[in-house]
């Protein structure tokens, strides 16, 4: 079989299609280059032309409705003729004292990431909750995908049940400047929740790196201070702000489609 990236999936639109007719299916592959298809109701595979050759146009349509809600169901809006895009959350640690509020903010950015059947990459803390988990918990619940980076070479995390990571990567690298760069070069795009200094090194990592960058601009934090605005004055990439987990992660999907379109 054929791997998706070489299946060519046609969607007809058909504005008017009036009262009767039909479609030569043999013949719109023909026109369209021959590519590898999954032919439905097709004929006997001969080039004579067949009565069984051809559908209807209402059941042309029936299959292409069929096939609008196959994409929608699995998102391949953003996910096909490519692997999966990588969405970092980062945010606050415990010890800064985020509110409940914010944290719900962050589980359910990672909510939406999972239903965007993205790859939530998160930093895995070996000794306290984070925002960055937060998100791991709210994508799990949805059952997304989930990458933990932690520091140092121990894969044990402050999730000792292991209910939300399906990956944790030991980068054999410290907290401060070393896990962040491995964490933040994992992803296609990058959304920053509240944040204190941790936050701030990702973030500056995520611009050196033309890596896009989305914050809560409600959350307080680095996030808030850096939102809608470059970190400094040659001005490569700005970071997108959002008050919405809803518009954070749409910035992000659109904004990792491109970056893995100019990049890999």
């Amino acid at each position: 079989m054929a791997p998706l990236s070489q299946v060519l999936i046609s969607l007809i639109q058909i504005d008017n299609p009036g009262e009767s007719g039909y479609i030569d299916l043999q013949m719109i592959w023909e026109a369209t280059g021959r590519p590898p298809s999954f032919m439905f109701g097709g004929g006997n595979g001969d080039t004579t032309h067949k009565a069984d050759e051809h559908i209807k146009i209402e059941d042309l349509i029936k299959t292409r409705d069929f096939f609008v809600e196959v994409l929608k169901v699995h998102d391949l809006r953003y996910n096909t003729f490519m692997r999966k895009l990588q969405i970092g959350v980062m945010g606050s640690a415990a010890d800064l004292k985020y509110s409940k509020e914010v944290e719900l903010i962050a589980e359910r950015l990672g909510e939406l990431i999972a239903e965007a059947s993205a790859v939530l990459v998160f930093g895995a803390e070996k000794d306290s909750d984070s925002l960055s988990t937060a998100a791991c918990r709210g994508a799990k619940k949805h059952g997304g995908m989930t990458v933990g980076v932690t520091y140092g070479k121990g894969k044990a995390i402050w999730d000792k049940k292991g209910q939300y990571a399906d990956f944790i990567v030991a980068s054999g690298l410290e907290r401060g400047g070393g896990r962040e760069t491995t964490l933040v070069l994992s992803c296609d795009a990058v959304i920053a929740v509240s944040g204190g200094s941790g936050t701030l090194t990702e973030l500056a990592i995520a611009y050196q790196a033309d890596i896009p960058m989305v914050a809560m601009n409600n959350t307080g934090g680095w996030a808030a201070k850096l939102a809608d605005s470059f970190i400094d004055g040659r001005e490569r990439r700005k970071t997108f702000g959002a008050s919405t987990p809803e518009e954070a992660v749409e910035t992000a999907l659109r904004e990792a489609k491109e970056y893995v379109e100019k990049y890999g």
